[in-house]
């Protein structure tokens, strides 16, 4: 029997987690660890590896992993965003990552480290360990290869699967710099009403007339909104399981679709996803769009009445209009005395 291929993670286990480069995310430790691993590697042969490489076992353990996954590749430029690995199924997305992005032959890994608390409540660390790790050679560590080959299984989970420890404290070696990207893109709440729910401004009302004039029935910030989900919707797969209920399991995948990201169960129905944007705020996440594609329904009768136009109009319909400029009722702006009072004192 033909042995396995071996290949190199390069494992990083200083710095922190970068996003604010070129190609997405980038490791900031400079001299990672050479770890020699084959496909049948296992979660936990992984860990002593790198344990053993840096002289560390008994004085620290690796919480997670962060894997500097490939996430498109364009005219020979590779976008990389940060996958999390706490076990074997999520170490084989690594092992199926690097067959499906062959421009991409060597993976990096970013190992979180804390110390190991002995069974009196104190720390097992030990200095002389640390400073002989500190002067290890760099001569590649194998780990051994005693779990068999299989296909990664797709849980369902209520958060994305680039889901990155932000509680860290100051003391551990990965910092993440700046939050990950919401699953839902561009959905702020505040976006969608300023300058546009606000009827007591005589001119939001004008834009809203105006909008409803040319037939638009919601918020131009909301149908951006949508947009843009719609587009990131497009790399789903969507399965039905309760047809009578509108419940559906929504597998985000990578744009080639080799493999899931992350599973969310939907139900239009109930207007719920497991990602929490559909009923926090009241209009289909990019999950539920999927899931309108896919059974062929319109979206908008799905997005709270509150997003429509005709909103504005029905908010307080016997409220006196206010002044934009001075916000009291019974005048508008042009009449404001406020705008008399400056202009006579300008005479003067």
């Amino acid at each position: 029997m033909a042995s396995e291929e071996s290949f190199v993670v390069l494992v990083h286990h200083r710095g922190s987690v970068n996003r604010k480069t070129r190609s997405g995310v980038k490791f900031t430790d400079k001299n990672p660890l050479c770890i020699v691993i084959t496909s049948t590697t296992s979660y936990d042969d992984l860990v002593s590896a790198v344990l053993m490489k840096l002289g560390l076992e008994g004085a620290k353990r690796v919480k997670k992993f962060f894997y500097r996954i490939p996430v498109t590749v364009l005219q020979n430029t590779v976008k990389y965003d940060c996958f999390t690995i706490n076990n074997d199924a999520d170490l084989q997305v690594m092992f199926l990552c690097r067959r499906q992005f062959p421009e991409v032959r060597t993976p990096e890994l970013l190992a979180r480290l804390v110390d190991v608390v002995s069974s009196s409540g104190g720390s097992n660390r030990n200095t002389n360990t640390i400073a002989n790790a500190a002067g290890s050679s760099s001569r590649p560590a194998v780990a051994s290869s005693s779990v068999p080959v299989y296909e990664p299984v797709v849980q369902h989970v209520a958060s994305p699967s680039f889901a990155v420890d932000l509680n860290a404290t100051e003391g551990d070696e990965v910092v993440e710099r700046e939050n990950l990207p919401n699953a839902l893109v561009g959905v702020a709440l505040v976006g969608v009403g300023d300058g546009f729910l606000d009827d007591e401004d005589e001119d939001d009302g004008r834009e809203a007339e105006a909008q409803m004039g040319t037939g638009q029935q919601f918020s131009q910030h909301l149908v951006k909104c949508i947009e843009a989900n719609m587009k990131t919707a497009r790399c789903f797969t969507v399965t039905l399981y309760d047809r009578d209920n509108s419940e559906f399991t929504v597998a985000e995948t990578t744009p080639t679709g080799s493999f899931s990201l992350g599973t969310y169960r939907v139900s239009l129905a109930s207007r719920t996803c497991d990602c929490g944007y559909f009923q926090a705020l009241h209009f289909p996440c990019q999950h539920a769009l999927a899931c309108c594609a896919y059974s062929r329904v319109t979206w908008t009768s799905y997005v709270h009445s509150v997003y429509q136009i005709s909103s504005v109009f029905n908010a307080d319909p016997n409220r006196p209009k206010r002044c934009g400029l001075c916000r009291q009722p019974g005048h508008t702006r042009r009449s404001c005395p406020q705008v008399a009072g400056s202009s006579q004192t300008g005479h003067h």
